[in-house]
Parts: C-alpha cells; sequence; structure tokens
C-alpha cells in the first residue's frame, strides 16, 4: 500500500468527486466572508477616524458599511457551515458504504485479515474522521492560510516594522517536520490501540454466553482492563504533547498582542497614527493571531485524519469477486 502523503491526498479527494461542487461553493463563500472581515476592519478604522474629525458628512456612510460588512459575513457563514454540515453527512453515508461493500465481497482468502471489532472502528470511526479532514478541516486550513496572509500584508501596507515584529515572534514550529512526525507517531499507535480495544470489547459481547460458562469472566475483563489502560497511557500522552504546544501557541500570541499595544500606544503618543489606525492594529493583530490558533488546531486533527486514511485504505485495497 502507498503510504505516500501526496498519493493519500489524491486518493482522499477522489472520494468528493460527487461532491465536489458544493465544497468549491463551501470554498468561495468563506473566502467571500474572509474579504468582508478585512473590509470591517477597514471601514471601521475609516469611522473612527471620522467620528474624531468634526464636521464629518463621511461618518454615517462609514458606519453603514460596517455594520453592513459583519452582516454579511455572519450570514454567510451561518449559510456554509449548514452546507457543510450537509456535505459531511453525504461524504459519510458514502465512504461507509464503500467500505461495508468491500467487507462484503472481498476474497475469501483476505475476509479474516482483521478483526470484526477492528472493522467496525474503522467504518464507524475513522471514516468519520477522514470525511472531517476532507470537507471542513481541510477545506478550513487552507482558508485561515489565505486569510492570515492577507491579513498580514494589510498590517504590513499600514506599518511594515510591526508586521515583521508579529511574524518574528510567531510559533512556527508548529508546521516543522520533527512536530509532524512526534504527532503523526503518536497517532498511530493510538490508532491501533484503539481497534486492539474494540476485538476485545466485540469479542466479550459475542461469546458472553461461552465466557461465563467457562468461567472465564475475570481473564476477558483483565483484558478490557489491559486494552483501556495501554489507550488511556496514549490519550493521556497525546494530550500532554498537545497542552505543551497548545501553552507555547498561547504564550508568543499574547506577547504578539502586547507588543502591538505598547507599539501601538507609543506611535498613538507620539501623534504618529490615528485612533482609527490603533483599532486596525489591535484588529488585525487578533486577524492574524486567531487563525494561527486555528492553524495549530486543525493540524493535529489532519495528522489524526491521516493515520485514519492508511487504516482505510488497507480496507478499500481488498481484491474483491464479482456478483
Amino acid at each position: 500500500m502507498n503510504t505516500n502523503l501526496l498519493y493519500q491526498l489524491k486518493w482522499g479527494w477522489s472520494l468528493t468527486k460527487e461532491h465536489k461542487g458544493r465544497l468549491g461553493l463551501f470554498f468561495l463563500l468563506e473566502l467571500f466572508a474572509i474579504g468582508l472581515s478585512l473590509l470591517f476592519v477597514l471601514w471601521s478604522k475609516k469611522a473612527i477616524d471620522l467620528a474624531m474629525s468634526a464636521g464629518s458628512s463621511s461618518l454615517n456612510f462609514a458606519l453603514l458599511i460596517t455594520v453592513l460588512c459583519l452582516l454579511g459575513s455572519v450570514i454567510i457563514r451561518l449559510f456554509t457551515d449548514w452546507l457543510n454540515a450537509r456535505t459531511l453527512m453525504q461524504l459519510t453515508i458514502k465512504l461507509q458504504n464503500m467500505l461495508i461493500k468491500s467487507q462484503m465481497l472481498a476474497s475469501w482468502k483476505f475476509v479474516k485479515r482483521w478483526h470484526t471489532g477492528d472493522i467496525q472502528v474503522r467504518i464507524n470511526t475513522d471514516s468519520q474522521e477522514i470525511v472531517q479532514m476532507l470537507g471542513h478541516t481541510g477545506p478550513s486550513f487552507i482558508l485561515t492560510a489565505i486569510r492570515l496572509f492577507f491579513s498580514f500584508g494589510f498590517l504590513w501596507l499600514m506599518d511594515p516594522m510591526l508586521a515583521f515584529m508579529i511574524l518574528g515572534i510567531s510559533p512556527l514550529f508548529f508546521f516543522s517536520k520533527l512536530y509532524f512526525r512526534k504527532l503523526r507517531a503518536l497517532n498511530q499507535k493510538l490508532k491501533a490501540s484503539e481497534s486492539s480495544f474494540g476485538n476485545v470489547v466485540q469479542e466479550n459481547l459475542r461469546f458472553r454466553m461461552s465466557i461465563r460458562a467457562l468461567d472465564l469472566q475475570f481473564n476477558r475483563w483483565q483484558k478490557v482492563l489491559k486494552a483501556q489502560d495501554t489507550m488511556y497511557q496514549l490519550r493521556r500522552n497525546l494530550q500532554n504533547f498537545g497542552t505543551l504546544s497548545q501553552g507555547m501557541m498561547k504564550f508568543t500570541l499574547n506577547a504578539g498582542f502586547i507588543l502591538t499595544f505598547v507599539w501601538g500606544v507609543h506611535r498613538l503618543h507620539a501623534q504618529e497614527i490615528s485612533f482609527g489606525t490603533m483599532t486596525a492594529f489591535l484588529q488585525l493583530v487578533g486577524q492574524i493571531q486567531r487563525p494561527l490558533l486555528e492553524m495549530s488546531s486543525y493540524v493535529p486533527s489532519i495528522i489524526h485524519a491521516m493515520a485514519s486514511v492508511d487504516r482505510i485504505m488497507e480496507i478499500e485495497a481488498l481484491p474483491c469477486e464479482e456478483y
């Protein structure tokens, strides 16, 4: 089986063949919403500057545009959330049906390659994680990167020095190769432990009468506890790694906000910028920090889903008999 990342992405994208139109509409509308959010920053800056200048007749117009940008962004995102949720449900059904059919028609040679408990985990859990990655997490990661790029560009046009300072303290370690490898290894081990737990539970339930008749309840229960303990330890390791990473991320983001605030106050005191520009600074830093925080949360989800892709592709690649 080919475990190359690019091959896996192509395989995953092929699953969306019948839903590319909806996913494309979701992506375009979200891009439009990003544009409206940046326009909101621009026109709110103008509205504040106009409010500080006496006798301006354009204030009401600036306020109107600001409100319309905000409302438009909210309405678009409500619709895209509804559209995306509907698409994800249909993708989940399609992938699960494909896996069930693959198992039902698999050649006799490969029928018992995996335990039924393992197969159920792959069909119920892994397929949902893949669909979530294809229909939501993946596109959202790209959209967030686009929003980050344009927000940084907007900030650079207003104050290049501040933009470079914010970039300099950004926690870019989240996108390092070492971080990806560590997270991928932890997720692969967790997936294996979840399948092992599913196997034990399925056997205990299926043969519960035989287990009781042979007085094997204690031994079988010990297997359940051992599988749960292994899964707990792996989840704890993953949680500790995530908490440390998120802590470093939030620390640097708060440092960026403080830096922007201090920088803006000094420039405002020196009368080098207006109140509107100061407000825009703080909003744009939020537009930069929020995407970074979102992207850091998307990365573990994507890596978790890629571990699921490995497991689903194994089932999907089985030779099937004609019927």
